[in-house]
C-alpha cells in the first residue's frame, strides 16, 4: 500500500534492533536441577496412575500419588525439591515457581501430564542457552541486558527501515541477544517484498552487523553499505571524552595511492600486508624527525596504523573514517530509531501481551503494520490538505 502511494522509495535502508521485554517474569524461574526433580516427580505420578487404570478400569478416579495429594507428605517431597537451591541467589522465586508447578499437577492426570510437557519444553529450551535459571512463563525468551543497562527477559525485535517516510519495510524476532546475524535475513525479507534492491541502494546499520559475513553479503549484492565502526559509534554518541589529535581517525586514506596522510602531512606507505589481506600495516621512517614524535608515536619509533578484517571489511573501516560517509550514516538514528520510539512511547509497547517466539513474532509484526498504517494515514491526509490549500490559492 505504501509502495503504491509512492510513500517507499528504496534509496536509504536503515536495519536497527531492540530489546522489548518478554511477558516473563523474574519471580518465576527455575533451574536444572529443579527442571530434573520436577519431571522425576511427575513421571512417577503418571506412571502410578497408568498401572491403576489397568487394575481398575477409568473409573479409578484421580490415581496421583498419595505423597502428591497429603499435605504433610507434599510439603516434604516440596522441601526436598527447595533444598537444591540452597544458596542460589535466586532462593526464593525458585522455591515458589517449583511449588506453583506442582500445585497445578495435583488435580488429575491430565493435569500431570499437561505440566510434565510444559517442564519437558522448559528443560529443553534451558539446554539451548548458557544461562542457570530460565523463565516458567515463557521459555522461548532469553536473558538479555537492555539499553537501560537493566537484565530482564527479552526479545530482539529488527527491523529495516525506508528513510524517506518511515515505513517499516521488514521486522523479525529473534531470541539472539546481539545484531550479528540480522542484517542478512531483514535485507532478504525486503528483496522478497519488492524484488531484487537497485545496485548501490545505500544500506546502514551500527557496528553491532559489522562483520565479514556481513559485510562481504553487501559486497556480493551490489549493495551500498554503511556499517558503522566502534569508533565512529563511540564518537558519534560522545562517549569520547577526549579527542586525540593524533587518534587513528586523524588520518587520512588516499584511495587511489592505497597511503595514510598523517596530520602532519607525511605518507605512510603500504608496508607489510598479512596472510589474505587479513592485516594491512602502513608506517614511514620520517617519524624519526617529526617535532610531533613523542605526542604522536610515544616510545615507539615510528607510528604503524593497521587495518583489520577481510578486503571488504577493510574498504568499509576506511570508507567509514571520510565525513561524507558520516554524513550518510547519520541518517540511520533518525531513520531506524524513529519508528522504535512510535511503538514504544507512543503505542505504550514496553512489554509483549503474548508469549513464545511464533505469538510474539506476530504481535511484533502487528505493531509494524500499526506503525505503517499511521505513517500511511498521516502521509494521505497531509496530502490532501496540501491539495486542499493549493486548489484554494488557485
Amino acid at each position: 500500500m505504501a509502495k503504491e502511494l509512492d510513500l517507499v522509495k528504496l534509496k536509504h535502508i536503515a536495519i536497527d534492533g531492540t530489546k522489548i521485554k518478554a511477558k516473563a517474569s523474574i519471580n518465576n524461574l527455575t533451574n536444572q536441577e529443579q527442571i530434573d526433580l520436577l519431571k522425576d516427580i511427575l513421571k512417577k505420578s503418571i506412571e502410578l496412575d497408568e498401572e491403576e487404570d489397568e487394575i481398575l478400569g477409568d473409573e479409578s478416579g484421580n490415581s496421583v500419588p498419595k505423597e502428591l495429594i497429603d499435605k504433610k507428605s507434599f510439603e516434604e517431597i516440596y522441601k526436598k525439591v527447595t533444598e537444591t537451591t540452597k544458596g542460589d541467589r535466586n532462593e526464593f522465586k525458585l522455591r515458589r515457581s517449583s511449588k506453583k508447578l506442582l500445585d497445578q499437577a495435583k488435580k488429575d492426570k491430565k493435569s500431570a501430564k499437561k505440566v510434565l510437557h510444559k517442564v519437558e519444553k522448559i528443560d529443553s529450551e534451558l539446554k539451548k542457552t548458557t544461562n542457570d535459571v530460565i523463565s516458567i512463563n515463557d521459555p522461548e525468551s532469553r536473558w538479555m541486558l537492555n539499553k537501560k543497562s537493566k537484565w530482564e527477559f527479552d526479545y530482539n525485535l529488527q527491523i529495516g527501515v525506508d528513510d524517506y517516510k518511515g515505513i517499516i519495510l521488514s521486522s523479525s524476532l529473534t531470541q539472539n541477544p546481539t545484531d550479528v546475524f540480522e542484517l542478512i535475513p531483514q535485507i532478504e525479507q525486503i528483496k522478497e517484498t519488492f524484488c531484487d534492491l537497485a545496485p548501490n541502494t545505500q544500506i546502514s546499520a551500527d557496528n553491532g552487523y559489522s562483520t565479514n559475513e556481513n559485510i562481504d553479503y553487501l559486497a556480493e549484492n551490489h549493495l551500498d553499505g554503511y556499517i558503522s565502526t566502534r569508533k565512529l559509534s563511540r564518537k558519534l554518541k560522545k562517549i569520547n571524552k577526549k579527542d586525540k589529535p593524533f587518534g587513528k581517525d586523524k588520518f587520512t586514506f588516499n584511495h587511489e595511492k592505497n597511503t595514510y596522510i598523517c596530520p602532519m602531512g607525511q605518507i605512510l606507505e603500504n608496508q607489510k600486508s598479512y596472510k589474505n589481506n587479513t592485516r594491512i600495516a602502513y608506517w614511514t621512517n620520517n617519524c624519526k624527525t617529526c617535532p610531533k614524535h613523542q605526542e604522536c608515536c610515544g616510545n615507539r619509533h615510528t607510528r604503524v596504523i593497521t587495518d583489520y578484517g577481510n578486503p571488504n571489511k577493510i574498504k568499509m573501516l576506511r570508507k567509514m573514517e571520510t565525513p561524507w560517509a558520516q554524513e550518510i550514516y547519520k541518517k540511520r538514528s533518525k531513520t531506524a530509531e524513529w519508528p522504535f520510539g512510535n511503538i514504544k512511547q507512543n503505542l505504550k509497547v514496553t512489554e509483549f501481551n503474548t508469549t513464545g517466539l511464533k505469538r510474539t513474532q506476530t504481535e511484533a509484526k502487528l505493531l509494524a503494520i500499526s506503525h505503517n498504517l499511521k505513517r500511511i494515514y498521516n502521509e494521505t491526509i497531509q496530502n490532501e490538505l496540501i491539495h486542499h490549500e493549493n486548489k484554494q490559492n488557485t
